[in-house]
């Protein structure tokens, strides 16, 4: 899904051309579905469009851009968008099978 955030901040002249009423209607709009894989936010406002895409349920958010990958940068989705993370030491954690393994050395010396 992507959102685009009105350049003159104002949600009224947006609103009037029927894309939404309010900053909070674009993140129920947006967040209103299962699927949660990637999103974008486009604006002039960077402050304001990292704001929006804070609020996002998405494994990506991308602002002012889209699909821009790296082996680099963790892809993953949230909701029914897919289980575990591709790609930077997250994606490389999904192949790691750890293990915590915790003794307590004092109580050894104290059997009898």
């Amino acid at each position: 899904m992507a959102l685009q955030l009105p350049f003159s901040g104002q949600a009224e002249e947006a609103s009037s051309r029927g894309r939404f009423t309010d900053l909070d209607d674009v993140v129920a709009r947006a967040n209103a579905t299962q699927y949660g894989l990637a999103a974008s936010v486009w604006g002039k406002d960077i402050a304001a469009a990292r704001a929006v895409a804070e609020r996002i349920e998405a494994g990506t958010v991308w602002i002012n851009d889209i699909h821009s990958f790296s082996p680099h940068v963790a892809f993953g989705g949230h909701k029914q968008s897919g289980l575990g993370i591709e790609n930077a030491l997250e994606g490389l954690a999904e192949y790691t099978n750890a293990q915590t393994i915790v003794t307590n050395s004092w109580a050894i010396g104290q059997a009898a």
